[in-house]
């Protein structure tokens, strides 16, 4: 995937964390330190830009897959799947992946507590393209706390993400969040400004509202 250009707004219990992309000047408004580096990693639950290759990704971790009758979103005809990620097969791969490209000793125990989280995910699948066109994810993931008595509690957090797209290989014009003598407008964040997260990675083709 090439460094692309897209531009969209994530909204998550009522935050917006709003980005800007284009090529390796990157932005993030709303976001906390470093966050703007992890828009777009390999993981599934991240990537803001569908692909062929991302909805195969998404539709092989589900344990089981449902098919729905398709529907009609925004005027085209769109598959419906619905499934819970395989959590166990899902962490598996990233501990065989992490082994394969990191040299020892290995610790996988806060990988490990993972495998306790549900993630049920619905997706509207455009059937000519293929590409994902609306995903809700629905997540109860788990967080460990170590305490001062050595003791561990481990808690459970609720998310949810509706994410649709649109637009799909059309030429966008780009607002970069910065001033006339390039200074970064109140409010916004660039990648590695704080954190040297890496670069975002995406394809050029789509802007996400």
């Amino acid at each position: 995937m090439d460094a692309g250009h897209f531009q969209g707004a994530i909204i998550s219990d009522g935050i917006t964390l709003d980005f800007v992309v284009d090529g390796d000047d990157q932005y993030a408004k709303g976001a906390p330190p470093g966050v703007i580096g992890g828009i777009e990693n390999q993981s599934i639950f991240s990537r803001p830009v569908p692909s062929r290759q991302s909805t195969l990704d998404l539709l092989d971790s589900l344990g089981t897959v449902e098919e729905l009758p398709n529907e009609t979103l925004d005027g085209a005809d769109s598959l419906r799947r619905r499934g819970e990620i395989d959590m166990d097969r899902l962490i598996d791969d990233l501990i065989e992946q992490y082994r394969a490209e990191q040299p020892g000793p290995y610790d996988f125990t806060g990988m490990d507590s993972q495998r306790a989280a549900e993630v049920s995910v619905d997706l509207w699948i455009d059937s000519e393209t293929f590409y994902i066109t609306r995903l809700v994810m629905d997540m109860r993931l788990p967080t460990t706390t170590q305490h001062g008595d050595g003791t561990t509690s481990v808690e459970f957090m609720q998310a949810l993400t509706d994410a649709r797209y649109s637009r799909f290989n059309e030429a966008i014009e780009l607002e970069l969040p910065v001033d006339a003598s390039g200074n970064l407008l109140p409010g916004w964040q660039a990648a590695g400004a704080t954190d040297n997260q890496g670069d975002v990675v995406v394809e050029q083709r789509l802007v996400v509202e």
